[in-house]
């Protein structure tokens, strides 16, 4: 591996940008169709040296959007995750609970068992059991597709990263077993499907995977707290001989995310009054999952001269692109827009400012800086909720 590279004459580059990852044991998602309280769920499995092992679960509301976590006191989750989890409108509930039943097996070989029994905040029993001993896409790596980029991110309403779920195995549940159990409050629940599944493909909507990367591009997280400590990741920056950043990249168990640069991106407070720009791309392990073009622009006469501030955009311009999906989940891809273009609505402002003397006189010069990411145009998963299900039949 590409070993990082000190800057000449000792001068430290400052980086902008910062990339990290989590990792994800195993994990089953559906979506609900006419449920009253809630729109879905996600069962996720954890099992890691710093947060332990255990099962959390995620339920979407239906009313505002917002998400609702439980977690079981096995897993010692660190406060910093409540940003990991802004999904949809944000977070709801965040609840360590006690589950009366917590199972989740994934496989490739042996397919999938989950039964899980617990209370939610208002008092209803929430139970899910799913049995697939069918074992997955025998044509894929290790019997599993490999490699989807889950759109979790095209519900986002307030980024507080971007966030890029990579599911290295991923499928769908199969159906000569028994019909899944799902029920809340003891009401049985229709998960959704897609049109003409059943007699064509034989599969059911719901998603099944095992050994996810998630990285965090750009987040927006507080430094120097001990809640970071925590953090699964460990990045490294690599640049060339003058400090400029060529890459970022973070490795999670036996997974790597790299966040390249082209050409390699300056040290703001080494430049003087320029526009400069290029591009950039994520990819994780061997495939490449978003791209785009970033610019920096410098301004040197502001505040009377003595403060220098630059703007730094970066823009999306293309998502990930497929390839070896079963053939369910390529027509899916391709019928819905948001799978592709989701990322393509993400956009990262920065905005740095430094005393122009510390720059000259220093070897490290540290802007203040604030940043955000802002969403655009753009479905937010309307579509793909209205083709698996959105108030129409039942799952049987």
């Amino acid at each position: 591996m590409e070993q990082p590279l000190p800057p000449l004459n000792n001068r430290s580059s400052f980086c902008p940008f910062s990339l990290r990852t989590t990792h994800l044991d195993r994990m089953i998602n559906m979506e609900f169709v006419n449920h009253p309280f809630y729109t879905g769920l996600e069962i996720q499995g954890h099992n890691d040296e710093n947060i332990g092992a255990g099962l959390l679960v995620f339920l979407q509301r239906k009313q505002d959007k917002l998400i609702d976590l439980y977690y079981e006191p096995t897993l010692n989750l660190p406060s910093s995750w409540k940003k990991l989890f802004t999904l949809g409108r944000g977070l709801g509930t965040w609840k360590q609970q006690a589950f009366e039943i917590a199972t989740l097996d994934v496989s490739a070989e042996t397919g999938v068992h989950a039964n899980v029994l617990f209370r939610d905040v208002h008092g209803q029993l929430v139970h899910v059991k799913v049995d697939d001993d069918t074992p997955f896409h025998k044509t894929q790596r290790n019997g599993m597709t490999r490699g989807f980029l889950a759109p979790v991110s095209a519900a986002i309403e307030n980024p507080t990263s971007m966030l890029l779920v990579y599911l290295t195995q991923f499928d769908l549940v199969r159906r000569p077993g028994s019909a899944p159990i799902i029920e809340i409050n003891g009401q049985t629940v229709s998960t959704g499907q897609i049109p003409l599944e059943r007699c064509l493909w034989g599969t059911r909507t719901i998603k099944v995977a095992k050994d996810l990367i998630v990285v965090q591009v750009n987040p927006d997280i507080e430094k120097n707290t001990d809640d970071d400590m925590d953090d699964q990741s460990k990045s490294t920056i690599f640049r060339d001989s003058y400090g400029n950043v060529k890459s970022i990249t973070s490795e999670s168990h036996g997974h790597c995310a790299a966040f390249l640069f082209e050409p390699a991106f300056p040290d703001p407070s080494s430049l003087e009054t320029a526009n400069v720009h290029g591009s950039w791309r994520v990819d994780i392990d061997d495939d490449r999952i978003v791209s785009g073009t970033w610019k920096c622009d410098i301004l040197s006469n502001f505040k009377e001269d003595t403060t220098s501030e630059a703007k730094i955009q970066l823009d999306v311009t293309k998502g990930w692109r497929p390839t070896g999906l079963p053939w369910l989940t390529t027509i899916l891809f391709a019928i819905v827009s948001v799978f592709k273009t989701w990322p393509e609505t993400y956009i990262w402002f920065a905005s740095l400012q430094w005393k122009k003397d510390d720059a000259k006189l220093a070897e490290t010069t540290i802007p203040a800086m604030v940043s955000h990411w802002e969403r655009t145009f753009g479905d937010r998963g309307e579509c793909y909720s209205y083709i698996t299900g959105g108030g129409r039949g039942s799952d049987s």
